[in-house]
Formats: C-alpha cells, structure tokens, sequence
C-alpha cells in the first residue's frame, strides 16, 4: 500500500478500498493530494468571502429598504407606532409578527411598540411541542408589552393524544402568573383542576376587569367530578381585584374566589338556586345579570328578601332538566329598577315570574319571552294562564315585546285592537298603551293576518308628543310561511304606508318584501310604488 507523504493517508483508503495487485506510483498520489488540498483551501476563502459579502448585502438591503420605504421615512416612529396599533387592533387582521417580517426597520417599530404585545391567546395544545421554547416565547411577547394591561386568552382542547402532564402545563402558567399584576381581561378555557395554578404572584394590586371561565369542550362527566375534589378554588392572590364584568360556565359559584362586590355584569351558566341567590346578596352592585338555572336536587329553606336596586337587565333561562317549581327562584327576589327582562321558562308556568314583576313594582320597558316549550298540555296552559295576560295588562310603561308563543298570538293581537277612540273614552284601559315594537317568532302562522292588520291600524289613533303613531313596528319571523296572496300583500303594504312598520322575514329573507316585488313586476311590469293604491 502506498503512504502519501504530505497527509500521511493510504491511497486505497482514500478511495475506501484495498490496494490493487497494481498501486499508484508515489509521485502520482503525492500531487493528487496536494491538488486536493489547494482546492478545499480555496473554496474554504471564496466561502469565507462569500459570507462576508452576504452580511454586506443584509446591511445594504436595509439601508436600501430604509430609503425607499416612503411610510417609515417620511413618517416619525410616534405615528407609526400608531398606525401599527390600529392594524393590530382589527382582530384576525395581523400580528406584530406580520409586520416585524416586512423589513428590518419595521420589526424595530414593532419590537418597540408596547401596545401591540397587550393581547396574547395562548393554546396549551399547540405549546406541547417544545414546551420549554414556547414559555420563552411568551416571556418575552409580554415582556414588549411594558407596563400596560393585558388581555389573555388561555385555551385548551382534549384529543385523542396522550395530555401533556399538568407539570409542564403548570409552568407555563407560572409564566402567565408573573404578568398578573398587569392582568385586566382574562378568558379561561382549559381543564378545571389547572385553574388554581392560575393564581397571580401575589405582587401589587390587581387591574383585573373582566373574567370569563369555561370548561375546554363539553364537559365529560369525569371532569365535573374533579370539580368537586378540587383542594383550592380559583383565586387570584394579588390585592383587592376590582372585577366588573364576569362569565362562567359549569363551574360552582363557591369555587370562585373574587370579591363580588364591584361586579356590575354578569352571565352564570348552569348555576343552582341556592348559589343565584348567594350571587344576587354579594354582587350588590349589580347591573347586568344572565343566569341559566339548573335544578340540582337539592332543598333549602327561603333566604331572606333580596331587593337590588341597581339591577336593571336580568336574562334568567330554566335548564332543559328544570323540575322545581320557579317560586323558588323568583319569591325572594325584588328588583325595583329593573327596565329590560328576559325570561327562558321551558316547560314551566309563569305565576311565579309574573309575581315577582308585580312585587318588583318596576317600570318595565323591554320584555323578551323566549324558549317556550309547547306541547304536552303546555299550548292549553298557555292560552288560558291568567298569570301570563295579567302581567301584560299591567305593563303600562312596556314599550319593546319580543315572544314566541304560537298559541297566544291570536289572543294577543285581539287585545292590542282598539275599538274606541282613546281621546273620547279616556277612561278605558288600553292593553299595553306605550308599546312601540314588536316581534313574534313562530315556526307556522296560528293567527289571522287580518287581525294583525286591524290591530295595527286601530293604533294609528295613538299618538306620540311629537305627533307619530306610538306603535312603530311589528316584525314577524317565520319559519314555514305559505305564500302571501296578492290583496293581503297589497294590505299589509298599506298599514306601512300609514306609519306602522310591518316586517315579515324567513330567516333573513324579506318575505314582503320579496312578494311586493314579484306583484308588481307581474301587474305593471315595473316596481314604482303605486301598485297596492291601484289594487285596493
């Protein structure tokens, strides 16, 4: 075998084989070697200049950028900074990310523009690969954020995968957790026995103004045990959070650890009597209030009266599995300002609600009455319930009615008829004299357009201080609605012509409009107007 005496390399090893019977001489393998040498030498220099030509080409496509860019150049880093956040702002529009990548001196801009770092939606699932660069990441996405307020989302959704360990998980919200001072909208969709790590550092008074807790999907029945076995409820440790608004779904009221006494808005899926009520005594400065009640099963004895007199919106809705009788909700409860309410009863009557408005002796503007189940004897209920007309006899001050109950529509629009003339019989009561709008949903028409008609034109005769009737509007979405014929389509038009607006959709379909179109087109060939004068 021959041994190069430059590199000291075995010829045939070189070409990773043995020696033949017939070796190269040893000037041959010398030269080739040497050969070898000066040309990996040689790229090893053009490669090296190469770069160094490379990184003078980064600089001048920077400065190129830089002096052709009108909008960085003209423009102070104050303004644009600005414009930066509003295109930030529109949501789904574009992240700091998309406007660092464009050049050099718009990712200083945006590295430098705090409040383009403020909101931060962070996906567990999507940290499990590579957990530990990820926390990094948000480190330092809400390190650029400075001292401003931040909104945070925190999601999670279970897949057929294997979970990440809650360890890793809870590190990642030990970073969030560094932030909490600086916390003032929090949105929280992640397994419930994660939620007590999310507690804050303990580190100066709380901003935090709006909280919102959901469980990651449907909620299995494992985790609404695990509910019940959590050690410690979801709190926030820092000093005297002063929350407003707050939304919670499936997740017992005693478990969250906030002072409700600044709440003003809140919605409550899934919540039991016993813990509504507890919501109602330590929120007094209640404003806005949805609640979705379940029955739990459990009995209690009447809390003590509760009067908020702050509270002016209540939406509460029976769960679907709703058994107790609603006196058990509504006999307590006394709401003297309360201005708009709507109600969700299911199967249940409406005695007890509509005692609770009497009682409440509230001047009552808006009234919505929806998911009302019928069926079951529910429709012969509904129609002869004096509860249900007695409380709309006695609404003088309602001015917006939203309903969807088909069997008490044809009763309704017989009492917004007026017979008389208000002016020369002013001593007979009106059914709901100041109403101005109202909307029916129905799946099929169990009334009389005529009676719609002759009810909205007898409340022509009432009139507003400025002279227009009080009645505006009457809307009707239905679902399964046969053709309208060409002399009621030509009435119903001339109602509106009036002054009583009177819409009639399926789904988001203009029915009369849409029917006024193709009469006209068909009589006259033309849509100028005129057509239900000529036909009437």
């Amino acid at each position: 075998m021959c041994l190069c005496p430059v590199c000291g390399t075995h010829a045939a090893a070189e070409r990773g084989q043995q020696c033949g019977a017939f070796p190269p001489r040893p000037s041959q393998v010398h030269h080739s070697c040497r050969d070898l040498k000066n040309l990996e030498a040689q790229i090893s220099t053009t490669k090296t200049f190469l770069a160094h030509l490379e990184s003078h080409l980064l600089v001048l496509r920077s400065e190129y950028n830089r002096a052709h860019d009108h909008f960085t150049h003209r423009l102070p880093p104050e303004i644009i900074s600005r414009v930066f956040g509003f295109c930030a702002s529109r949501e789904g529009e574009l992240s700091p990310f998309d406007l660092g990548a464009v050049c050099k001196r718009w990712r200083e801009i945006a590295w430098s523009t705090p409040q383009l770092w403020t909101s931060l939606d962070v996906d567990l699932n999507w940290l499990e690969i590579n957990s530990q660069t990820r926390s990094w990441l948000i480190q330092e996405w809400l390190s650029r954020s400075g001292e401003l307020p931040l909104s945070i989302s925190v999601t999670y959704v279970k897949t057929d995968m294997a979970p990440l360990p809650l360890a890793i998980l809870e590190n990642i919200l030990d970073v969030l957790n560094r932030f909490s001072r600086r916390w003032r909208d929090l949105d929280l969709s992640i397994p419930f026995a994660l939620l007590p790590a999310l507690c804050g550092d303990g580190d100066g008074v709380s901003i935090l103004n709006t909280l919102r807790i959901s469980p990651p999907e449907i909620l299995d029945d494992a985790e609404e045990e695990l509910v019940h076995r959590l050690a410690y409820p979801f709190q926030i440790t820092n000093a005297s959070p002063s929350l407003q608004r707050v939304a919670i779904t499936s997740f017992p009221f005693s478990m969250v650890g906030i002072n409700w006494q600044n709440v003003t808005d809140v919605s409550f899926d899934d919540i039991p009597i016993y813990d509504f009520h507890s919501l109602l005594r330590e929120a007094r400065n209640l404003i806005k209030c949805i609640v979705d009640i379940k029955d739990d099963g459990s009995r209690f004895s009447a809390p003590p009266s509760i009067e908020r007199p702050c509270l002016i919106d209540l939406d509460i809705g029976l769960h679907q599995t709703f058994q107790t009788s609603p006196s058990l909700i509504f006999d307590p409860i006394s709401l003297p300002r309360l201005k708009k309410v709507t109600y969700r009863p299911g199967y249940q009557p409406f005695a007890a609600f509509a005692a609770f408005i009497e009682r409440s002796r509230c001047s009552l503007e808006a009234l919505i009455l929806d998911e009302v189940h019928e069926g079951e004897g529910m429709d012969i209920i509904l129609m002869n319930e004096d509860a249900l007309w007695n409380l709309l006899w006695n609404l003088r001050t309602l001015t917006t009615l939203v309903f969807n109950i088909p069997v008490v529509a044809k009763k309704f629009f017989d009492l917004l008829y007026i017979p008389y003339s208000p002016t020369t019989n002013p001593d007979q009561p009106i059914f709901l004299p100041q109403i101005t709008s109202i909307r029916h949903d129905c799946d099929e028409v169990m009334f009389s357009w005529d009676r719609v008609i002759r009810s909205a034109t007898s409340r022509l005769k009432l009139r507003g201080e400025d002279g227009q009737p009080i009645l505006r509007l009457l809307e009707f979405q239905v679902h399964e609605l046969e053709r309208l014929d060409e002399l009621l389509v030509a009435r119903i038009c001339h109602t509106v012509a009036s002054g009583v607006e009177i819409r009639i959709k399926r789904g988001l379909e203009d029915v009369l409009e849409t029917h006024r179109r193709e009469y006209e087109q068909a009589r006259f060939g033309t849509i100028d107007g005129s057509w239900e004068e000529d036909l009437l």
